[in-house]
């Protein structure tokens, strides 16, 4: 059923007041004079006695001055994946204001839109497979039944090699070199400098698919008060190793049976797909590209090798670290386990610090750890699975009105919907220290999207597949793989090639 966002007139009370600023503003990345001196999106009014530093920085396309638009229908078919806690839409379905802190700001945000091109605004609910059913048989037909999508990042890379998506560095309207959209996305996912997906401040539901490690506060400094993680961490001391070696000696046979069962206390848990994502973040890349823009397979090198012998060593002894994805004996959920008290760490996604916010026990949030001390930077990787991926179909007519609206929706989620979800839900809510504020800044500045892991050629799931059985035997599964991976891949790129 289609849900149109309705400008009621406590939004026009946010929204109204900066009209004219954003229409006359010719810098996209620049806030006015005006808008610095309290006409602001947000609804804030100016005060003599707010400083500078309190004022926030707003965000402003070039947009089209005159109504060229006016009463446009403008569809776009939201990702809801599944009906559970994690996975549904957060960006876009939001019909009122509710007093939720993220639907108030989707809320907002759709509605300035709405206001600033004077369009209609038609947000539809996709799942994974009925919707996103209809929305490819209508591209295929050649209809402009959607201007725009949310599909997962492994549809995403389906739907372009098969012709249904329209290259976005061609949509000139886009301005994908904007402090709203993700520019490590845009360098790491192109293919023959071609893209077909987009993330930023347009939606944020990719973000809670990062990876990191979650710690029990109580039970670590329980066992070891004189050790700070967080300094641990900024000292670049966070390891493969050094996590190791904690997880050994936090382990613990809580009733004294000689058997761990999930009623002891592990020093880890986690599932399957945390070795693909140890891999990326320790700074091994699946693919590399050369200056032509064209990938090929690196996994194949000595640091997988080693990293892969450390992993094993760190997740597969099931006496102190368990896996709820694995092979006998596993936990339940892994998240349970950790919320339950027992076990230290959680090696997780950012999502999780949302739903732990009800823990009566402190947690905090460190990155996924470096290979060694000698790795430059942290880094981390969204989950292909379930991130949702900006799309614009390629049947669609007017290829301009759709880049104003994307980039108006974008630039107006940074001013609304990226302080919602990272100031306020997060960094309000869920984390519990300064310090795991920080990691979520270093996290979210951090991220690889490596081609390797995320375009389904097939090596995340042999990874995950060494994880799940407990493996170290990564020469034997390349030996037998690494031939059908390099053909995915160079079908993929020849199919780029097709679509240049």
């Amino acid at each position: 059923m289609k849900m149109r966002v309705l400008a009621f007139l406590l939004a026009l009370l946010f929204v109204l007041p900066m009209i004219a600023a954003c229409s006359n503003s010719s810098n996209p990345t620049e806030t006015t004079e005006e808008t610095k001196n309290g006409n602001t999106p947000g609804g804030q009014t100016g005060d003599e006695t707010e400083t500078e530093d309190e004022k926030e920085k707003w965000y402003f396309p070039d947009l089209p001055s005159d109504d060229r638009y006016k009463d446009k229908e403008f569809v776009f078919l939201a990702f809801t994946g599944d009906t559970s806690f994690y996975w549904h839409d957060s960006d876009f379905l939001a019909e009122m204001m509710d007093g939720d802190t993220m639907n108030d700001a989707v809320y907002q945000r759709n509605t300035y839109v709405q206001e600033q091109l004077k369009i209609d605004l038609v947000l539809e609910p996709g799942d994974a497979n009925l919707e996103i059913t209809r929305l490819q048989t209508s591209i295929q037909a050649g209809e402009d039944d959607y201007q725009a999508a949310d599909v997962t990042t492994l549809r995403m890379f389906s739907m372009a090699t098969n012709g249904l998506l329209t290259e976005l560095n061609s949509m000139g309207t886009i301005d994908l070199a904007a402090p709203w959209w993700d520019q490590h996305s845009l360098s790491d996912l192109s293919i023959l400098h071609q893209n077909y997906g987009l993330y930023g401040d347009i939606g944020n539901m990719f973000k809670r698919t990062l990876g990191i490690v979650l710690f029990n506060k109580r039970l670590f400094n329980d066992q070891f008060p004189t050790i700070d993680l967080y300094e641990v961490q900024d000292n670049k001391e966070w390891t493969l190793d050094y996590m190791m070696n904690l997880v050994y000696d936090l382990a613990s046979d809580l009733d004294g049976d000689t058997q761990m069962t999930e009623g002891d206390q592990f020093g880890m848990v986690y599932q399957g797909d945390m070795m693909p994502i140890a891999l990326i973040c320790c700074d091994i890349p699946f693919v590399t590209k050369d200056e032509n823009d064209v990938p090929a397979l690196t996994l194949n090198c000595e640091k997988t090798f080693d990293a892969i012998d450390i992993l094993a060593d760190l997740m597969y002894d099931t006496e102190v670290a368990r896996s709820s994805s694995a092979n006998q004996p596993k936990v339940a959920d892994h998240h349970d386990t950790f919320k339950t008290q027992h076990s230290v760490f959680d090696v997780t996604e950012i999502h999780a610090a949302i739903d732990f916010r009800s823990m009566a026990t402190d947690f905090g949030i460190l990155c996924m750890p470096l290979f060694d001390e000698f790795q430059t930077n942290y880094l981390t990787c969204i989950n292909p699975h379930v991130s949702a991926t900006l799309v614009v179909p390629f049947s669609i007519k007017e290829p301009e009105f759709v880049g104003y609206v994307l980039d108006c929706l974008s630039a107006a989620g940074k001013d609304y919907m990226t302080p919602a979800f990272y100031d306020i839900t997060l960094q309000g809510r869920s984390t519990r220290d300064e310090q795991s504020r920080a990691t979520i800044d270093l996290v979210s500045a951090s991220v690889r999207y490596d081609l390797g892991y995320l375009a389904d050629w097939g090596m995340s799931e042999m990874i995950r597949g060494l994880a799940d059985n407990r493996s170290k035997d990564f020469s034997s599964r390349w030996g037998t793989n690494s031939k059908s991976f390099e053909e995915k891949m160079n079908q993929t790129i020849e199919e780029f090639e097709f679509l240049s």
